[in-house]
């Protein structure tokens, strides 16, 4: 039985064929000359050569590539069997004919069992030769086809086993003894049925095509949905394809067994990648890459991407960043893909982007998909997070709230404490009115920078209801509130109307038409309109104005030109308006007054 290794005078596939060299033994010269001849004179496919003793017959195989021995039996050195028996120790199943005249049914009897190929007598007739002849040559023949299904069978990537026509194991390869955990010995003459599992054998779609395939000597579509059965009892997903092992002999069949659990778990793998892709509460998507070219497209969402953004995969899929988000967010965002590429590693950023349902704040992480060294996809998951935003922003506020209250409480109302103290302590002492006065000045500005402070500190909430308020009507009701018999009041508002927390709102126009009543001037004029395209509005006067290079510090907490002021009238104006989302600034009127424009709408 070959193993598929090269033996001695043995051809290579795509070598040019040679001649079969037959080494004749016998310890009488002129036998082994003769016999030589006529099987040099019956064949030309055979070159024989002579040796006179199995010593120097062992010494040629060793060099000469032989391919065929022919031996006789009786010999002084050593007899025939013996010979074979060391031939067989370094040759395994190199074709070997014992040709003796010193026959017998026990000499017979132990050639086969040794090994041998083929036992003939020698007898006086001329025709013992072609016999010999046809006998080395059929040899050969079968040496070198059973050498050529071997290294089929050991160089397949896939197992193979060739069972008999009563479903026994005759060969398997080395494959096969991977995937099964079996030895040679364990499965030569073994039923095939201990390859699988009880369930996959009477009654298995394989079965019928292994009769199909025995009956009609054609190879057969084997079964993918079969399993194997390992040593060691364990099981695992093979594909068997069938075949006969040639034309002359459909009922020997050729299996090849391959181990699918590999694809089957990249399936499962897939699958469930599949059903979480879609089920997730993660917005997820996948961007298409193409390195040489520099272009990405989105390729697709999932559903909980479509809920949060309001975009669909018709109106996304294949489209650029530039397509979807406009030039501005696209080119920020294209930014951080090109990173994500360059890198080939993943990253994670948090951006502010504009979709359909709104500008939100985005918590997002793309890593790149490598095949063969070259990114082809991004695959990214995004979170809004702009309710976290707001609360840090928050937070930020009171924080810097609390840092502002601790100065306040340590100097602003310190200070005036400190006077009231001495002033009463003078009072005591004098009896004199003016340091009375001087204390009652004092406790009346403590009063009003606690006010302040309690207004801040209500402020500091982000607004979470609000309703229709019509300007005109709370403008009015504000400007009654004031000191401003000197001042007067004009307005353009008609039936503007702003979303919002009607008491802040109210807290908002105090602190701005107080600010324009008291740095404006006795006779002030104080204007209130609508900002174009319902964006907002503006209080305006026609007073000395604020300096070009303060106007970013009038909101500051602290700030005043008035010994009088606290600085906190315009922080709460700030404040009122970021808890609402709006944005206010300071500028300069039409009069060269001074104008805070309040923009409620992004």
């Amino acid at each position: 039985m070959s193993d598929g290794s090269i033996r001695p005078g043995g051809e290579t596939e795509g070598q040019t064929r040679q001649p079969w060299r037959v080494l004749c033994v016998d310890d009488e010269p002129d036998v082994v000359e003769v016999t030589a001849a006529f099987l040099g004179r019956e064949s030309e496919r055979l070159a024989p050569l002579t040796a006179t003793s199995p010593t120097q017959a062992l010494d040629m195989l060793a060099t000469d590539g032989i391919d065929c021995v022919v031996s006789d039996y009786q010999m002084p050195e050593m007899n025939g069997l013996a010979f074979l028996n060391r031939v067989r120790s370094e040759y395994d199943d190199l074709p070997f004919i014992l040709f003796t005249g010193q026959g017998s049914e026990e000499i017979a009897s132990d050639a086969i069992s040794e090994g041998v190929t083929e036992y003939l007598q020698k007898t006086s007739e001329p025709d013992q030769y072609r016999v010999l002849a046809n006998s080395v040559e059929n040899a050969i023949g079968s040496f070198r086809a059973e050498r050529r299904v071997a290294a089929l069978l050991h160089s397949a990537p896939y197992g193979l086993v060739i069972v008999d026509a009563d479903g026994r194991v005759q060969q398997i390869n080395d494959r096969l003894e991977a995937l099964f955990g079996y030895s040679r010995g364990d499965l030569l003459g073994e039923p095939i049925d201990v390859l699988v599992p009880a369930r996959c054998r009477d009654g298995h779609p394989l079965c019928a095509r292994w009769d199909a395939a025995t009956e009609t000597g054609r190879a057969v579509e084997g079964a993918s949905d079969f399993w194997g059965r390992r040593k060691d009892g364990s099981e695992f997903p093979i594909e068997v394809a069938l075949a006969p092992s040639a034309p002359d002999n459909p009922s020997e069949i050729v299996a090849s067994i391959r181990d699918v659990s590999v694809f089957k778990s990249r399936a499962q793998e897939t699958e469930f990648a599949e059903t979480l892709f879609e089920n997730t509460q993660d917005a997820l998507f996948v961007v298409a890459v193409d390195e040489a070219t520099d272009e990405y497209r989105l390729e697709r969402i999932n559903p909980a991407y479509e809920a949060h953004t309001g975009l669909s995969n018709d109106q996304l899929r294949g489209r650029t960043l530039h397509d979807v988000f406009g030039d501005e967010e696209g080119t920020g965002i294209l930014s951080r893909y090109r990173e994500c590429v360059r890198k080939r590693e993943p990253l994670e950023y948090e951006e502010r982007v504009s979709v359909p349902a709104g500008a939100f704040y985005w918590e997002t992480r793309i890593a790149p998909v490598i095949v063969d060294g070259t990114v082809q996809q991004l695959v990214g998951a995004t979170r809004n997070i702009t309710e976290r935003k707001e609360r840090e922003r928050e937070l930020t506020r009171q924080n810097e709230r609390l840092e502002e209250f601790a100065a306040v409480v340590g100097h602003d109302l310190r200070n005036p404490l400190t006077v009231a103290r001495g002033s009463l302590e003078l009072a005591r002492r004098s009896g004199r009115g003016e340091d009375f006065d001087r204390a009652a000045a004092a406790i009346e500005r403590m009063d009003t920078l606690i006010d302040d402070l309690l207004t801040l500190a209500r402020q500091g909430r982000v607004v979470a209801e609000t309703e229709p308020v019509r300007l005109a009507p709370l403008v009015a009701t504000v400007w009654e509130t004031l000191d401003s018999e000197t001042a007067t009041l004009e307005t353009t508002l008609e039936d503007d109307i702003v979303d919002a927390d009607r008491a802040r709102l109210q807290q908002l126009l105090e602190n701005v038409l107080s600010n324009a009543v008291r740095h404006g001037g006795d006779a002030v004029t104080v204007r209130v309109g609508p900002l174009g395209d319902d964006a907002g509005f503006f209080v305006a006067d026609d007073g000395d104005g604020i300096p070009a290079s303060e106007r970013e510090d009038v909101f500051h907490r602290g700030y005043s030109t008035s010994s009088a002021g606290t600085g906190f009238g315009l922080a709460i104006v700030e404040d009122i308006a970021d808890a609402h989302g709006w944005t206010v600034a300071a500028t300069e009127s039409a009069d060269g007054g001074a104008r805070f424009e309040v923009t409620t709408r992004p």
